[in-house]
C-alpha cells in the first residue's frame, strides 16, 4: 500500500468515526456523567469496531450482505437494546421526580397543619407537633451558629439507592463497557462499511502485518475522536451538576435513545 492509498484509507476511517450514530451519542452521554465513563464506553465501542473489522476481513461479515434477513434481525436486536436503555433512563427520571415531590409534601404539610384553624383536637395535635418541630429546628440552628429563622423551601430528597439526586444513580455505578461493546456489535452498519471499504484498499497479496495495521488505524482514529467527544461532554456535564440539570440531561438522553432504537431497524 502506497502513502497516497494509506492517506485515502485514513480519510475513510475518519468518515466512519465522525458519522453520527448510537456510539457517538452514547459517548457524549457517558462523557457528560464523567470523562472516565465516557472513555470506558469509547474503549468498548472501539473493541466492537475492531471485531467488525476482523469479521469483514475474514469474510464472515459478508453473510450479512448475502442474507438480508440476518442483517435485519441484528439491526432489530440493536434497536431494541437502545430502546431498553432509553426507557430505563426515563424510568429513573420519573422515580427521582416522584421522590422529590413526596419529600416536598412531607415538608409542607406540617406548616399547613400549624396554620389550620384551631378548634379541633386534630388541628391542635398537628399544631403542637409542628411547634415542637419548629422549636427543635430553631434550637439546632442556634446551636450551629446559624440564624434563628426557618424557610419553607422543600428539602431535596436523595435517591433511594444512596446515590446522587439525579436520575440513573444506580446506573452510574455500572460500568458502561458492556453497553458500549453490545451496542457496537449489534450495529450492522459498521460491518457493511467495512465490506465496502476494505476491498477498495486491500492489495491482492494481503499480509497479516498490513491487515493488523489497517484495523489498528481504524480503531485509533475512532478512539481519538471519541476522546475529544468525551472531553467535550465532560465539560458540559460539569456545568449541569445541579439536580435539575442532571434530570434534564437524563430526560433528553432517554428520549434520544428511544428514538434511535426505534429508527435503527428502518435504515
Amino acid at each position: 500500500m502506497t502513502g497516497a492509498e494509506y492517506t485515502a484509507f485514513l480519510g475513510a476511517a475518519l468518515i466512519l468515526a465522525v458519522t453520527p450514530g448510537p456510539d457517538t451519542f452514547l459517548t457524549l452521554r457517558y462523557g457528560a456523567q464523567s470523562f472516565r465513563r465516557g472513555l470506558i464506553y469509547a474503549s468498548a465501542a472501539a473493541c466492537g469496531i475492531a471485531v467488525w473489522a476482523v469479521l469483514a476481513l475474514s469474510g464472515l461479515a459478508a453473510l450479512l450482505q448475502t442474507y438480508p434477513a440476518a442483517r435485519t434481525v441484528l439491526a432489530v436486536c440493536g434497536g431494541l437494546y437502545l430502546t431498553f436503555l432509553g426507557l430505563r433512563t426515563l424510568w429513573g427520571v420519573w422515580q427521582v421526580e416522584r421522590r422529590i415531590r413526596a419529600g416536598a409534601r412531607a415538608v409542607v404539610v406540617p406548616y399547613a397543619a400549624a396554620e389550620a384553624p384551631a378548634g379541633t383536637e386534630a388541628s391542635a395535635g398537628a399544631a403542637s407537633q409542628s411547634a415542637a418541630g419548629v422549636d427543635s429546628a430553631r434550637h439546632a440552628g442556634t446551636a450551629g451558629g446559624g440564624a434563628d429563622t426557618l424557610t419553607r423551601k422543600p428539602a431535596v430528597v436523595p435517591a433511594a439507592d444512596g446515590g446522587a439526586p439525579g436520575a440513573g444513580a444506580r446506573e452510574r455505578r455500572r460500568s458502561p463497557f458492556p453497553v458500549g461493546l453490545l451496542s457496537s456489535l449489534t450495529n450492522p452498519k459498521t460491518g457493511m462499511f467495512f465490506l465496502a471499504l476494505f476491498p477498495a484498499f486491500l492489495p491482492r497479496e494481503q499480509g497479516i502485518v498490513l491487515l493488523a495495521g489497517l484495523v489498528l488505524t481504524i480503531v485509533a482514529v475512532f478512539a481519538l475522536y471519541s476522546l475529544v467527544l468525551a472531553a467535550s461532554a465532560a465539560g458540559l456535564g460539569r456545568r449541569l451538576e445541579s439536580r435539575r440539570g442532571t434530570l434534564t440531561m437524563d430526560l433528553v438522553s432517554g428520549g434520544v435513545l428511544v428514538l434511535l432504537g426505534l429508527s435503527i431497524p428502518f435504515f
